[in-house]
């Protein structure tokens, strides 16, 4: 992994953020309701993306390793609040003709992306396969 200097620089609406990391550029905001102009993603959404992409990286570079085929990986994440405790809900969805033993290693292999491994401790994370 590399090291990566990220800088978030408030911009003059509320609490809009320009967040980047010298080759890119994303916004991050909060909704109307809470004060923001909803520019971006919300700091939590960010966490949300971070860990959708992760997951979906993870599992494509083990598959492809492996030589199995799967289309339509998508990786889909429900954030919710339990009191103060975050929750995060992950959908997997694949097409494969990959049996059962195979598809469970992939499952196990999305909670070794280096997001949810930093994560778990303190989030809560729940996957589950859709069809």
């Amino acid at each position: 992994m590399s090291n990566t200097t990220i800088t978030c620089l408030l911009q003059s609406q509320n609490y809009t953020c320009l967040i980047s990391d010298g080759k890119h550029q994303t916004f991050a905001d909060e909704p109307a309701s809470l004060g923001g102009v909803d520019k971006g993603f919300t700091p939590n959404a960010l966490l949300a993306a971070s860990l959708a992409s992760c997951t979906t990286i993870t599992m494509k570079m083990y598959v492809d390793r492996k030589g199995w085929p799967i289309q339509n990986l998508s990786v889909k994440i429900e954030e919710k609040m339990f009191g103060e405790k975050l929750h995060l809900h992950r959908k997997i969805q694949f097409n494969s003709n990959l049996d059962s033993a195979q598809i469970s290693r992939i499952l196990k292999i999305a909670d070794k992306c280096p997001v949810h491994k930093t994560l778990s401790p303190t989030v809560h994370i729940t996957t589950e396969l859709m069809d």
